[in-house]
């Protein structure tokens, strides 16, 4: 065979394979587009751990926010079971989409105080405080709330303040008048403490523990007899349990602790 049927041949041989392999693409091409049932069942039919298919939007619809008072309404019901931790969640997502309403700054700090964080529930009480003052308002039991995470904080003199403000507010208000007293005594103003205890007596709150820090006052005045009527009448008042026990043990000792007038036995 000469060069030129050599050549001939080549080309021959050249052309079938462009052929066959515009065939093969064609039916490639066939086999690939046809449907798939199985796959089909599973991109209509998605199983428990697969991501739901977005619903298409539909043009001028927007999509449902959450109801920003669901998150105040379960914050609440936490609180009440003892679940402060998680209730600050709550009232953290209401302050995110409400952060200009004083009463979710409010319970957030409530939250976060009773979860034993009271650094943190001081800003939100004050922030509480600050949006109502804004709007010409002035809560006394915000105040009372302020002043007790101030005494968490050791800040005496600041508790003070936003104690007295608050009976400025409302001057029948005997929890204000309670701690506003257990303030001025751990301050070391006695006199002011136990008028101040005194007070919440007179306003008919019943709570032992005012005769105990009465007692406390009396004892810092220089009055040791006046201090163990006090003392002893809180003593009597203590429940018989062992919770109390403590309690009944450490008043007794103080007891014992006070000088006695001539003439007693004690």
């Amino acid at each position: 065979m000469n060069l030129a049927d050599r050549t001939r041949e080549i080309l021959r041989a050249g052309r079938w394979a462009a052929v066959c392999a515009v065939l093969l693409g064609v039916q490639l091409a066939l086999w690939l587009a046809r449907p798939d049932p199985a796959g089909s069942q599973q991109e209509t039919t998605p199983g428990p751990y697969q991501a739901q298919p977005a619903p298409k939007p539909v043009f001028g619809q927007t999509r449902a926010r959450p109801n920003p008072f669901s998150f105040l309404t379960r914050g609440r019901e936490l609180l009440r079971s003892g679940n402060a931790g998680e209730a600050a969640l709550a009232f953290r997502h209401y302050t995110r989409i409400k952060p200009d309403d004083p009463s979710g700054h409010f319970w957030l700090g409530l939250s976060l105080d009773e979860s034993r964080q009271p650094s943190q529930a001081i800003w939100a009480y004050s922030r509480s405080l600050d949006l109502a003052m804004r709007e010409g308002m002035d809560s006394p039991e915000l105040r009372v709330n302020i002043g007790n995470t101030l005494m968490k904080l050791n800040r005496l003199d600041d508790a003070i303040f936003n104690y007295r403000r608050a009976l400025a507010i409302d001057a029948k208000l005997t929890r204000a008048h309670y701690n506003l007293g257990r303030a001025l005594l751990r301050k070391g103003e006695p006199q002011a403490a136990f008028e101040s205890l005194n007070r919440c007596t007179e306003l008919g709150l019943n709570d032992p523990t005012i005769l105990y820090y009465e007692g406390q006052a009396l004892k810092a005045m220089g009055k040791p007899e006046d201090a163990r009527q006090k003392l002893e009448l809180f003593v009597r008042q203590l429940p018989a349990t062992p919770q109390a026990q403590a309690m009944r043990t450490r008043v007794e000792d103080l007891i014992q602790q006070l000088p006695s007038q001539p003439g007693t036995n004690n």
